[in-house]
């Protein structure tokens, strides 16, 4: 796997995000999606797994779902996390909390469904 870039895990991460407020039944199947793409939401949830407790799905729904839906919102609370110091490293990027719990929230949704990779 190619090493991550900040900018395409930013990418993966907001179009992990549009699925948050999508019923189970809108994910996509594992026909549908790139093999790097998986293999890198795959690796961000691993590191999820390795610094918390809980389910991304979890910390997700502690969050006002608005939040979560709003763009300008979305950056506000992952600024947050960056001066709150809730920072999480993937492949030697500095993400935060939140970017990866979208992420990871993804893989377990994804994992979730009967033709699961």
């Amino acid at each position: 796997m190619r090493s991550l870039s900040r900018r395409d895990m930013l990418k993966l991460i907001t179009a992990s995000s549009t699925v948050l407020g999508l019923p189970l039944s809108h994910f996509t199947t594992a026909s549908s999606i790139n093999d790097q793409t998986l293999d890198e939401l795959v690796c961000v949830h691993r590191a999820w797994l390795k610094c918390e407790v809980n389910k991304a799905e979890y910390y997700l729904a502690s969050l006002p779902q608005s939040l979560l839906l709003n763009a300008d919102s979305l950056k506000q609370l992952i600024s947050a996390d960056f001066s709150q110091g809730h920072i999480i490293y993937v492949n030697g990027l500095m993400l935060s909390r939140t970017e990866v719990a979208i992420s990871s929230y993804y893989i377990e949704q994804f994992s979730k469904k009967p033709n699961k990779v």
